[in-house]
């Protein structure tokens, strides 16, 4: 959840972080009006035969799996941690998914491609805190979908940017990612119709704080469901979304693990996908992150640049509250290497 305190560029208030965002947008030569100029190009550094089955083989599979029902349906009614672990994770969500693995020789390199940071697509209202320029109101971002569609903009998902980093599976043109932190009930509520209707279908991946889920404004497990069936990514934002790069050890890999074990078992397949709370990440962090599993982690340091020796420091662009549909533009135009604005002429659904 995002923390009103916190500088938006980065893991807090620091000159680091700031620094590093005015180093993008003046490199973008972005100003308060969206107006955009180049200076200087962005460097790149800051940035997978029939098989017979015996008839013998099927039925003494059919037994066995037949004795385990039994058994496990009747331990089940005595096992109160059993139960309470069912309430809490929700039932495997009927998605297929795949296994996925990093190559053993990498073939992929430097690609540019925005990754999008949004957090909640809300209205104002009561409980809404707005003065923190996290929350992009339903209306902007609709028109910020319409213009990324309109300028031939391709939102892919968070197996493809993989598949691009990591074997350089062809992409479409003018690729871009959608994430979502926190995991909020906007993301059902204002995001979904949005990417998914008659015009587009379009993939975001949403990370979700797994401690949280089902509390206040939060996403339940059947909207967390919802979401997966309509072709969205479900990623870890961590179990209490805690600053891990400030957190010790122990702490950080515990809320490693155990959001990816939660993921896992409420969806049915292995979550590979988190967002570090904050942005707040230190190498030894990043490492962590790659043994519990996860392929793609993202920061939320600025940037466009990305490459597989970088998948869990990945950079993502900002959208704001206060920022114009001239200035979304102009971010993206720039960022993506589209340095023409003009409309893809197409015919739109």
């Amino acid at each position: 959840m995002a923390n009103p305190a916190r500088d938006r560029y980065g893991v807090g208030a620091n000159r680091e972080s700031d620094e590093a965002y005015r180093y993008f947008v003046s490199g973008l030569g972005i100003d308060s009006t969206g107006r955009t100029t180049i200076t200087h190009e962005p460097e790149a550094c800051m940035p997978r035969g029939a098989r017979f089955i015996r008839w013998r083989g099927l039925l003494v599979a059919v037994l066995v799996s037949a004795i385990v029902w039994v058994v496990g349906s009747g331990a089940g009614h005595g096992n109160a941690q059993s139960l309470r672990t069912a309430a809490a994770d929700g039932p495997p969500a009927p998605r297929a998914y795949p296994t996925l693995t990093l190559p053993m020789t990498p073939v992929g390199g430097w690609q540019r491609i925005p990754v999008l940071m949004y957090h909640r697509v809300v209205a104002p209202g009561k409980g809404v805190i707005f003065a923190d320029g996290y929350n992009v109101p339903p209306n902007h971002f609709a028109a910020q979908m319409q213009w990324l569609q309109v300028h031939g903009f391709h939102p892919i998902s968070q197996i493809a940017l993989f598949d691009a980093l990591a074997f350089r599976t062809p992409l479409p043109s003018r690729p871009i990612v959608l994430t979502f932190d926190d995991g909020y009930v906007d993301a059902v509520h204002s995001v979904l119709p949005v990417l998914v209707n008659a015009q587009r279908h379009w993939p975001a991946a949403f990370f979700v704080i797994t401690g949280r889920i089902g509390e206040g404004q939060f996403l339940r497990w059947d909207q967390i469901h919802q979401l997966e069936l309509a072709g969205m990514d479900i990623g870890s934002h961590t179990v209490h979304h805690v600053a891990l790069g400030r957190a010790s050890r122990q702490v950080a890999t515990s809320e490693l693990v155990r959001s990816a074990e939660v993921l896992a078992r409420g969806l049915g397949h292995p979550v590979y996908w988190i967002a570090y709370p904050y942005g707040s990440v230190t190498s030894a962090v990043a490492h962590e992150a790659a043994d519990a599993g996860y392929l793609l982690a993202y920061t939320t340091h600025p940037g466009m640049w990305l490459r597989l020796s970088m998948r869990t420091m990945l950079p993502r662009i900002d959208v704001a509250q206060q920022d114009s549909l001239r200035r979304f533009a102009a971010l993206v135009t720039v960022a993506s290497g589209a340095n023409s604005a003009a409309p893809i002429r197409r015919k739109i659904p």
